[in-house]
């Protein structure tokens, strides 16, 4: 697919509504929308942001293969993210800034492998007029290091700004991570302490991420090359406590924590995939996992608030590594929720979407329709047991939906089954009128036959056996209703809600975009007998025409 074709099909995905919230214990995240920051037609990795009062966003992230091609590029939003623009020509980058008491933006960095005992800080300062200063100023060591500035710098309640760090001490195999301190509002800094220099670890202590919790105490959290690990302290960051782990991450990247209006403590991290851990008590020892993303990418992602419990998540989707992507072209995303804390909520409550159906699947407890026990499944493959099939689902999360969706490929004939599909149980014989939702995108540009089938099959009034059957049929360009193209132009890969109506008295079937009150078609069902004339409702490939990827969000019907 060319570029240009890619850039428009980004336009339409420019910003994504959701449907439903992410349920945790005591509160919930309601998503608001899903926006295209930027495109590319190779990698882009590593988003560093910072949000200032003014509504301006910073970013500064990664183009081309990491450490082969690789060139820093940057992107500024003026309105908390509405709208996206170049950097080009800006000095401050999103990487290591925070503003000061006067209200300028301030960016500090050091980038050196050289071990020493003295290195020199770089410090931008852009005053409110705009124009931009830049100094030098020395940072010494009690011990000689090498210096790189990683991700924070945060001001304090009494005016203290902190900034993490990493390096390697004189002598050591492994890396530390350190805290550096102004106490002038950013003019000058001093080394202040390590936060963690752990040698008993298999990579090193480097990224990490520092936040003040609501008792004042500092809250620090770092990689060291396996899982997450935090500590706090009690003195601004001179001293440090007990370290604590979090051990349900594989591998936690590039943390940041944030502290939000309502006293939530919420840290971004990740690998594979970007998770967010939420502590409604804001203690740093009640955490609740929200899996954000589980696509290809680095894992560095940025958090912050653009209004009160109104957080914006900045990721990208990308190569990186061994972590692939299905597209041929890259992306960085805004994500923004809303995160609500009551104590009354339960994570346990289900897909709230699931209302009004008799029955329901969606992906919600990463569990497939079999293990739900909504029906049977011909032909398809879990893919993370059998990579290779040529019929395959994945469950997976993606930026478009706060709930994980079921990623449906049909490449072929797959162990003697001729047409892959999801199949529900056998309708009631009483059941007059079949509607079916589903919400689905179709994935694969390049394919112009349709590449998802959903078919609903009511029973044939006072027949025992036979159904009356509508079959749709949905692909990038076209949708068909028993074979007859009812729509015709470009769904822009983004998802749909669809409302099939299978009325086996009038036999006649309607097909509605949900929320719209005109049909976008209909037809007239078809009468079979045979093995395959069994009621219910179908869903997948269904048919040796059908080939592509789709992306079920959910799927629920009533009769």
């Amino acid at each position: 697919m060319k570029l240009q074709a890619i850039l428009s099909t980004a336009m339409v995905l420019g910003a994504t509504a959701y449907a439903g919230d992410i349920l945790l214990d005591g509160g919930k995240l309601v998503p608001i929308e899903a926006k295209t920051i930027e495109m590319y037609k190779d990698d882009m990795n590593f988003c560093f942001a910072t949000r200032f009062s003014d509504g301006e966003i910073h970013l500064n992230h990664s183009k081309g293969v990491h450490t082969i091609t690789e060139f820093q590029c940057t992107d500024w939003s003026p309105d908390d993210g509405k709208t996206w623009k170049s950097g080009k020509g800006k000095k401050i980058f999103g990487i290591n800034s925070f503003e000061n008491s006067k209200g300028e933006k301030v960016q500090i960095g050091c980038w050196s492998g050289e071990i020493k005992s003295e290195h020199l800080l770089t410090v931008h300062t852009e005053s409110k007029d705009g124009k931009v200063t830049t100094t030098k100023v020395p940072v010494k060591f009690e011990i000689p290091s090498s210096f790189r500035t990683h991700r924070e710098a945060i001001v304090l309640k009494d005016g203290t700004v902190l900034a993490s760090a990493y390096g390697y001490q004189q002598g050591a195999k492994k890396s530390y991570a350190f805290v550096i301190a102004s106490y002038d509002d950013g003019k000058t800094w001093e080394y202040l302490s390590a936060l963690c220099d752990d040698q008993n670890v298999i990579e090193g202590n480097g990224e990490s991420t520092l936040t003040q919790l609501a008792d004042g105490s500092i809250f620090g959290a770092w990689r060291d090359g396996g899982t997450l690990k935090y500590r706090f302290s009690k003195d601004n960051g001179k001293t440090w406590g007990e370290v604590f782990e979090y051990k349900e991450l594989p591998l936690a990247v590039s943390p940041q924590a944030k502290v939000l209006s309502n006293g939530a403590l919420v840290v971004l991290t990740g690998r594979p995939f970007l998770h967010l851990l939420v502590d409604w008590t804001g203690s740093g020892k009640e955490f609740q996992k929200v899996d954000i993303y589980n696509g290809s990418g680095s894992s560095y992602g940025t958090i912050f608030e653009i209004a009160p419990n109104r957080i914006m998540i900045i990721h990208d989707e990308s190569h990186f590594s061994a972590y692939k992507n299905v597209s041929h072209f890259s992306r960085l995303v805004a994500e923004t929720y809303d995160i609500v804390k009551d104590d009354s909520i339960k994570a346990t409550s289900g897909d709230p979407r699931a209302k009004g159906f008799k029955v329901f699947y969606s992906p919600f407890n990463k569990r497939n329709p079999f293990e739900e026990n909504i029906g049977h499944f011909y032909g398809y493959k879990d893919k993370a047991k059998s990579p290779n099939a040529l019929a395959n689902f994945e469950i997976m999360t993606v930026p478009e939906q706060p709930y994980p969706i079921m990623r449906i490929t049909s490449k072929g004939e797959q162990g003697g089954e001729r047409w892959p599909t999801f199949r529900s149980h056998k309708l009631p014989a009483d059941a007059k009128k079949l509607t079916v939702e589903f919400s689905v995108r179709i994935q694969d540009h390049g394919i112009d036959t349709p590449q998802f089938m959903v078919a609903g099959k009511a029973p044939i009034p006072g027949q025992a056996e036979g159904c009356y059957a509508a079959s749709l049929q949905i692909g990038m360009n076209r949708v068909q209703l028993n074979g007859r193209t009812v729509y015709q132009g470009s769904l822009n890969s983004k998802f749909t809600t669809f409302v099939l109506e299978v009325d086996g008295v009038n036999k006649k079937a309607t097909l509605f975009i949900k929320g719209d009150s005109k049909p976008l078609g209909s037809c007239n069902l078809t009468a079979s007998t045979g093995a395959n004339a069994v009621t219910g409702v179908w869903w997948g490939d269904g048919s040796n025409q059908i080939n592509g990827t789709a992306d079920l969000s959910y799927i629920g019907w009533t009769w």
